[in-house]
């Protein structure tokens, strides 16, 4: 079954799809689809993230860590060997500053933040909950917000200092 859905910034004509099998990938408004897993080491994609600022840009999580493509999925990547978390729940990437990206991995409640792509992360905060929702608001570079509380206490969390510290 169907698991993430991202569209393109600059055409809705093209989807990206994440499935048991990998990353699909659609150019015509999700009439056909195509897998586009060349590169990656594992299909179970936990979560997929799409470049805002450039739609061909696109970052997937898997168990083996974070991969990137350039090129729409036509080949990825494995992003920070040995210094990357594995098993991110939720990615995304800064609306305005795109070599920023946000990992909040789901098993040990820590959120990490990337400046450089992801080639390198830092632990930013370590929440109460296990958190699975992560957003970055569009107009505000530093400001993001994380939900869970699928097994505990449910609550949503806003950080206006890109993760430092969160009410």
């Amino acid at each position: 079954g169907l698991l993430s859905l991202a569209i393109h910034p600059g055409n809705v004509n093209i989807l990206y799809a994440t499935t048991a099998t990998g990353v699909a990938k659609s150019v015509n408004g999700g009439g056909t689809w195509t897998y586009v897993n060349s590169g990656l080491t594992s299909v179970d994609i936990r979560s997929l993230a799409v470049d805002p600022s450039n739609g061909e840009v696109l970052y997937a999580s898997t168990p083996a860590g974070v991969f990137k493509t350039t090129n729409g999925g036509n080949l990825w990547q494995l992003l920070g060997v040995g210094n990357g978390p594995a098993s991110l729940r939720a990615l995304v990437v800064d609306p305005s500053a795109p070599s920023t990206l946000y990992g909040l991995d789901y098993s040990t409640r820590i959120l990490y933040k990337s400046t450089d792509g992801g080639l390198t992360w830092n632990l930013k905060y370590t929440f109460n909950i296990y958190a699975g929702i992560l957003v970055a608001a569009p107009t505000s570079p530093t400001t993001i917000f994380i939900g869970g509380g699928a097994y505990g206490p449910i609550g949503i969390f806003k950080s206006t200092d890109g993760g430092t510290s969160f009410s």
